[in-house]
């Protein structure tokens, strides 16, 4: 009994303590395009990526977001071209 309280106890400490960055880092990934990611990571309160899986994952959104954009630019530069 006295393991599962100091369990307990521990894992709702750290959930407190690090629900703010969790809570940025949320911000960080939900971002609708690069330029909204790059001004996100000049704020002095952005959210740090510790596990590196969280980082893989934000690199993978990143590129995506990228290629989307590289596709949009893509498109405009075709259709001012055919003019």
């Amino acid at each position: 009994m006295g393991l599962a309280l100091m369990v307990l106890v521990l894992l709702s400490v750290a959930g407190v303590n690090t629900a703010h960055n969790k809570a940025l880092n949320y911000e960080l990934m939900s971002s609708k395009n690069i330029g909204e990611v790059e001004h996100f990571l000049t704020r002095p309160d952005k959210g740090y990526l510790y596990v590196s899986p969280y980082r893989l994952a934000f690199s993978i959104y990143a590129n995506t977001l990228v290629a989307q954009q590289l596709d949009r630019l893509t498109a405009v530069s075709n259709h001012l071209k055919s003019r």
